[in-house]
């Protein structure tokens, strides 16, 4: 495995979060809600880009994890100009820069398809699905 960063592997928002307090004195609760996701890539050293692309297709966005500097988010401005689906995409970016720092696999791009909000959302982030809902229910919902 290659380790493309000094920042550990964070799998859980717990270890996430304690990292954030140790290493920059940010308390994401106390911060929160919202999380502010643009503030959290700022301390994690992640470049965040937007711009547009005439071939993006359907990326919604995507990540590339850097041997030598900070990883590298590009978000795409035709399919995130809501901004609470802009917040999920930086988030999960975010989540693949913490989950994935040692893995051989340096890229992540995510479409339509690869970035369903109810399979994505309640699945990678680990986060009970509220209660008495369905998928279909909480992808509709927001």
């Amino acid at each position: 495995m290659t380790i493309v960063s000094a920042i550990p592997v964070l799998r859980t928002t717990t270890a996430l979060s304690a990292f954030l307090m140790a290493e920059h004195h940010y308390d994401m609760v106390e911060y929160a809600p919202p999380v502010d996701v643009d503030e959290i890539a700022q301390l994690l050293r992640i470049k965040v880009t937007e711009h547009a692309d005439p071939d993006a297709g359907s990326t919604i966005g995507k990540i590339a994890l850097r041997h030598e500097g900070p990883a590298e988010v590009w978000i795409n401005p035709a399919e995130n100009a809501y901004g609470p689906r802009r917040r999920f995409t930086l988030a999960h970016e975010i989540a693949h820069s913490c989950m994935h720092r040692s893995t051989d696999r340096h890229e992540f791009i995510d479409t339509r398809s690869t970035m369903n909000r109810s399979e994505s959302y309640w699945n990678s982030c680990q986060l009970p699905r509220p209660e008495g809902r369905s998928l279909q229910n909480t992808a509709s919902s927001g």
